[in-house]
């Protein structure tokens, strides 16, 4: 799936100047802390605790556009296979965000995540992104996820990520809604090996 061509939203900007990144902070906090307290310990976590992985099966993801999916490089998930649900933290994001750019945090969580999953039998990294541009950039496959309220509400939860992380200027980007990314753990791995 191609990314879509990229807007501005001047009403993030807007938000952003009235108080809204720390709202959004406060919000994504509350978020975070939920969906972590229900999903239960990561089984892969970089020490940064930016990137936070759970061991689960294909198919017991919720709100995907499908459990059959073949990715870029030809690795082909179903609804039995072994994968990792994706999540950024936005606290630890925030944190780090005071002393590195947004490529910097890419460059050492990448390289520390693919140590980590060397050994792991696990065959794919799966999540959901509305920055497509950067996830193709970084060899993820894209495809759409179907339209929803779900669809619609984790599209703007992710903006206020955005905006809470790493400020307006990001969160104003309209690539379109929440899309569905996937890449294969030895995809990834060769991925990291090129950033050497």
């Amino acid at each position: 799936m191609e990314p879509r061509a990229e807007s501005i939203h001047p009403g993030w900007l807007v938000f952003s100047l009235c108080g809204g990144r720390v709202i959004s902070y406060l919000v994504c906090a509350s978020v975070d802390a939920v969906a972590r307290s229900s999903m239960g310990t990561p089984d892969v976590r970089t020490k940064s605790g930016i990137t936070q992985l759970w061991s689960r099966r294909y198919g017991d993801i919720p709100h995907v556009a499908g459990h059959f999916w073949t990715l870029s490089d030809g690795t082909r998930l179903t609804p039995d296979t072994q994968v990792f649900e994706s999540h950024l933290s936005t606290p630890a994001m925030r944190r780090a965000r005071k002393r590195l750019s947004v490529d910097e945090i890419d460059y050492f969580e990448t390289l520390e995540l693919a140590a980590l999953l060397r050994h792991r039998r696990e065959t794919a990294l799966v999540g959901r992104g509305i920055l497509r541009a950067r996830l193709s950039r970084m060899e993820w496959s894209l495809r759409e996820t179907p339209a929803s309220l779900h669809r619609d509400l984790d599209t703007f939860l992710r903006r206020l990520y955005l905006l809470a992380a790493a400020g307006a200027k990001r969160a104003s980007r309209n690539e379109g809604p929440v899309a569905e990314c996937a890449i294969s753990v030895r995809h990834f791995i060769e991925r990291s090996e090129r950033l050497l």
